[in-house]
C-alpha cells in the first residue's frame, strides 16, 4: 500500500500471458484502465504477439521470473540471478520497455533474492488487497460473482496495490470490480506510477 494524495490505486495481474489475457485486456480497455502485468518469461516467449499487445496498450511489464520457481529453494544466487535477469533481458527485447518492478513467485524471498534485486535496482511488491476468489461458490452464478466483486472492492483503500491472476475466474468479476472502484472515486495507475506518487514518509 503506497500512500498518496490522489486516491490512486494499482491493479496487478500475475502469471500470464495465457488464453485469458485477451479478455482481461478487453475489460480494461472498456474501462480505460491501465494495469501492471507480472508475467512469466517462458509464457511470454510462447505468446510473443500477445505479450507485445499487452504492453502496446500501455500496461506496465513487471518481472515475475522466467519459470515461476520458489526462488529461496534454488541452489545458488546465480540461479536466482538468471531467473530474474533473463526476464529483464527478454521483456526489454519483446516490449521495448525495461521492467522496473518485481514480484516474487509465491511472494517468497531470502537474502540472496534481495541481493540480486538490489544489484538490478528492482523494487519488489507484495499486495495490499488479494482480489482472487477463494470461496466455494460457482462464479458462473452472477449473484456470487457480484458479491465477490463488491466484497473485494470494499477492502481497497487509497494507495492499494491489488493482486489478481490471469485466470478464468477473474473474468467473472473483473468488470464489476473495476466499475465499483471507479464509482468509489479511485483512479487506476501502474505500480511504477503509484510509486512516483508516494507521500514522503514522516
Amino acid at each position: 500500500k503506497i500512500e498518496n494524495s490522489r486516491n490512486y490505486i494499482a491493479l496487478t495481474f500475475d502469471d500470464g500471458p495465457n488464453e485469458y489475457t485477451e479478455s482481461i485486456l478487453k475489460i480494461l480497455k472498456e474501462h480505460e484502465v491501465k494495469a501492471s502485468f507480472f508475467q512469466i518469461g517462458a509464457k511470454m516467449r510462447s505468446h510473443p504477439a500477445l505479450t507485445r499487445r499487452v504492453f502496446a496498450m500501455g500496461h506496465e511489464p513487471g518481472n515475475h521470473t522466467m519459470t515461476h520457481p520458489r526462488l529461496p529453494e534454488l541452489e545458488s544466487e546465480e540461479a536466482i540471478r538468471k531467473e530474474i535477469g533473463d526476464f529483464q533481458t527478454l521483456a526489454t527485447e519483446m516490449t521495448g520497455t525495461i521492467p522496473r518492478v518485481f514480484r516474487a513467485p509465491y511472494v517468497q524471498f531470502d537474502e540472496r533474492v534481495w541481493a540480486v534485486l538490489d544489484e538490478l535496482g528492482l523494487p519488489a511488491f507484495h499486495a495490499h488487497v488479494w482480489a482472487d476468489y477463494k470461496g466455494d461458490g460457482d462464479l458462473a452464478d452472477p449473484a456470487i460473482a457480484s458479491a465477490h466483486a463488491q466484497a473485494a472492492a470494499a477492502k481497497v483503500k487509497g494507495g492499494s496495490v491489488i493482486l489478481m491472476h490471469e485466470r478464468e475466474i477473474t473474468l467473472h468479476y473483473l468488470d464489476e470490480f473495476v466499475a465499483q472502484l471507479k464509482k468509489a472515486g479511485f483512479a487506476f495507475v501502474t505500480v511504477s506510477e503509484l510509486m512516483k506518487e508516494a507521500k514522503p514518509s514522516s
